[in-house]
């Protein structure tokens, strides 16, 4: 992401955003939310974290907008957080400090090292559980991160 679109995202996210800390039954779960009724913005921010985006529509018999909506989970929102971090308000700051507060990348992040360990393993023919279990993650994690 270059810097302009950075800014962009930043200031996007300071006036309409949600950073949100994982529930307790999954902490490694913090992520930042995205509400808007202007497709053309939500559309632009999806692209810009890499998600997809989606519509729901609320008070259609009141003449309400339809309503767009992304969000961004995991060790990806952790990473993007820490990126804009600098670019935000004293709130946002506080509210990205307690998103991340219980996080813990040892179980959600995969480095290249890691992924490439799981492959020699499987191609030295352990199972896919056996190599999730050494890494504490699914088998079905293994699996994609492997093929």
């Amino acid at each position: 992401m270059d810097d302009k679109d950075k800014y962009w995202l930043a200031g996007l996210l300071e006036g309409e955003g949600s950073f949100i800390k994982g529930p307790p039954t999954a902490p490694n779960s913090p992520g930042i939310s995205l509400q808007m009724t202007d497709e053309d913005v939500v559309a632009r921010a999806s692209a810009l974290m890499g998600t997809k985006y989606h519509s729901y529509h609320r008070g259609k018999d009141k003449g309400w907008k339809e309503i767009y909506q992304t969000n961004l989970r995991g060790y990806r929102a952790v990473d993007l957080m820490r990126e804009l971090y600098d670019l935000m308000g004293i709130r946002r700051k506080q509210q990205i400090d307690k998103a991340i507060e219980g996080y813990s990348p040892r179980y959600n992040r995969m480095y290249d090292s890691d992924i490439e360990r799981m492959r020699e393993m499987r191609d030295s023919g352990e199972t896919l559980r056996g190599i999730a279990r050494q890494f504490s993650i699914s088998h079905e994690r293994v699996r994609k991160l492997t093929s």
